[in-house]
């Protein structure tokens, strides 16, 4: 089975000892409230771009006595590592070994796993649980971490193959929190929300191999002029593609650096991210679109924005007025 077509097979057991079989489809959401009112969940999958790679939001309400329970399998068998920030609430996942793994409210996790293999995910009664996680293929494993020095008891999460199941849990930072925050508040849809998700997953990354690196950092090189060139070309790729962006992988491989780097020098060159970047280039494109006459939800929806609310309160942000008052002084 493609992992395109099924990232998750969910099977729910609720309060109400309902248990329906769902197949959860490829960017879409698995809502469910039991007969009583005891359980509402919802739980979405946004795949990426890179295989086995997803954004997995899961909100759940659990009353009563007995706990929400997930029975889940990965169709993939390969290597996939995860990274998750809980929000509010707690839960456990039990293999079939009798491992178990905790997550925790105010916690960040790093596990690593072979995604063939079923686990059993509780919630349990009295939760209010909110998290969202990032998995991720081997090779990003491999690229993110290569060149840090973790502490001995995560060496495993920097080799070649994950022989077996690992598990690190760390408090979630302020700036996890953030990134995690902004994933959740995702204004965006279509490619803008595939480019957007893609920045944070890999942002998320970055700052946990960061954050596990014990090596003083290396001292900050100058960009060369090679260096240069091929930020400028990332640069007007961004703005001629504005409205369907590549991915952020994409970009990395087609100027020969990883994600990583190019993200760190990008930021040094322009002063700015690349997602910050495009946003305010998006914003701009917008002003020329009001000042032609266009209407407010047809450029929100021209520049890849949900809702027209959240393009009126980007675009007051970065103006200082709303793009009707703007048409208005222009007209």
């Amino acid at each position: 089975m493609d992992s395109r077509d099924s990232l998750f097979s969910l099977h729910i057991e609720d309060n109400d000892g309902v248990s329906p079989a769902e197949k959860h489809p490829t960017d879409g959401e698995v809502i469910h409230t039991s007969k009583d009112n005891n359980v509402r969940s919802l739980i979405h999958v946004i795949p990426r771009r890179e295989p086995d790679g997803a954004v997995v939001y899961m909100r759940v309400s659990v009353k009563g006595e007995k706990p929400f329970t997930l029975n889940i399998t990965r169709p993939s068998g390969s290597e996939v590592t995860g990274l998750s920030v809980v929000l509010s609430g707690d839960s456990i996942v039990e293999f079939a070994d009798g491992a178990v793994w905790r997550y925790s409210g105010g916690r960040c996790t790093l596990t690593a796993t072979h995604a063939h293999e079923p686990v059993v995910w509780k919630i349990h009664p009295g939760e209010k649980y909110e998290a969202i996680a990032f998995t991720y293929s081997r090779d990003e494993r491999l690229a993110a971490f290569k060149d840090i020095h973790p502490p001995p008891e995560l060496a495993g999460f920097t080799g070649e193959h994950i022989e077996s199941r690992m598990v690190w849990y760390a408090p979630a930072t302020p700036l996890f929190i953030r990134i995690a925050r902004e994933a959740v508040a995702n204004p965006y849809r279509g490619p803008a929300k595939q480019f957007f998700l893609e920045s944070k997953a890999l942002e998320m990354l970055s700052e946990m191999a960061a954050l596990l690196d014990q090596s003083r950092p290396p001292p900050e090189d100058a960009v060369t002029e090679d260096d240069r060139q091929r930020l400028h070309e990332v640069r007007h790729t961004l703005m001629a593609r504005h409205d369907n962006p590549p991915s952020l992988v994409d970009l990395a491989r087609g100027a020969g650096m990883s994600h990583k780097k190019l993200n760190q020098i990008f930021s040094r060159e322009f002063g700015v991210s690349m997602h910050t970047f495009l946003r305010d280039y998006r914003l701009e494109q917008g002003q020329k679109m009001v000042a032609e006459g266009r209407g407010v939800k047809e450029t929100a929806y021209a520049l890849g924005y949900r809702h027209p609310s959240n393009f009126i309160a980007a675009y007051r942000k970065k103006f200082g007025a709303s793009p009707g008052a703007q048409r208005k002084s222009t007209a």
